[in-house]
């Protein structure tokens, strides 16, 4: 017995699926599964990853399915949520159900007082492997449907998974206008969407005003980690894109322009610069317009 728990370091999750293990695949002989067991981490990891890993492909196809659900989201969900994500993926709503019983009979799961079921950490990686091998078509409806459960939800959590769904779907325009909002930098965002803005302004098949918009956004973020340099260099770039862009680029991007330069002529005391930029915006847009308005503040405050 005592070579048996002591892959397991005493924890409930890793007890009980080797006692399931030695039970099921060796018919109760705790010797051989030890023996399988210590041979095979020699080459494949941690005895307990090895433990998970047969447990998990001892699992029928529909709780690895739904398991596979649970990494994709990676926040918790409710039952009709994880429901939803299910049909999507082609699991009856009953099969789904007796699948989650399975996997929190195995304590691959852990279940909120709220009623929310979420994925044990450890089981996370061997969880996601089941994701990666899910057919394309199923992984693009799962993530656009778990886009229209997340949006909305105030949850740091939900909101940051949905911001990387956006992302890992493409969806960067949504994005940039979610960068829009007020207070969206305060508030913090996940990292990894600094990469996928920073690949749509520079993607030249794009159209210009989003890329415009995409080297604007990053501006804003090098303005708030105090990085003139950055700052400077997609000021220029949108400098570039409005000389050379389609009718896309208008008075308001005109407008947006000029308080981005205001920023960085404003930071080097450039006087002339900041007077210049303010007097070349106010002839690209129209008198006593919300642009002209937006302007005129944005120059006092470079002042």
């Amino acid at each position: 017995m005592q070579r048996v728990l002591a892959p397991t370091a005493g924890l409930p999750l890793y007890v009980l699926n080797s006692a399931h293990l030695a039970s099921t695949a060796y018919a109760g002989d705790g010797t051989a599964f030890c023996d399988a067991l210590q041979a095979q981490t020699h080459t494949t990891g941690t005895a307990q990853e090895r433990i998970l890993e047969k447990a998990f492909d001892l699992l029928e196809l529909r709780a690895r399915t739904v398991a596979a659900l649970l990494a994709i989201a990676e926040v918790p969900l409710a039952v009709a949520e994880l429901q939803q994500l299910a049909e999507v993926a082609g699991l009856r709503p009953a099969h789904a159900a007796r699948a989650v019983r399975d996997l929190a009979a195995r304590g691959f799961t852990q279940d909120f007082a709220d009623g929310r079921v979420t994925l044990h950490d450890a089981v996370r990686p061997v969880a996601s492997s089941a994701a990666d091998d899910l057919p394309n078509g199923v992984t693009h409806r799962v993530r656009d449907a778990l886009l229209q459960i997340l949006e909305g939800q105030r949850g740091l959590p939900q909101l940051g998974r949905w911001m990387r769904l956006l992302t890992e779907t493409g969806r960067v325009e949504e994005l940039l206008d979610l960068a829009s909002e007020e207070g969206f930098y305060e508030s913090g965002y996940p990292r990894e969407i600094r990469a996928a803005v920073a690949d749509a302004a520079e993607d030249l098949a794009r159209d210009t005003v989003i890329r415009f918009e995409a080297h604007n956004t990053l501006v804003t973020w090098a303005y708030y980690d105090c990085d003139w340099q950055a700052c400077a260099r997609h000021v220029s770039a949108m400098e570039r894109l409005a000389v050379n862009g389609d009718t896309g680029i208008g008075p308001r991007e005109r407008a947006l322009l000029a308080a981005r330069q205001f920023l960085v002529y404003g930071h080097d005391k450039d006087v002339r610069r900041l007077t210049e930029a303010f007097t070349t915006g106010l002839r690209q847009v129209e008198s006593e317009s919300t642009e002209e308005r937006a302007l005129r503040y944005s120059f006092a405050q470079a002042l």
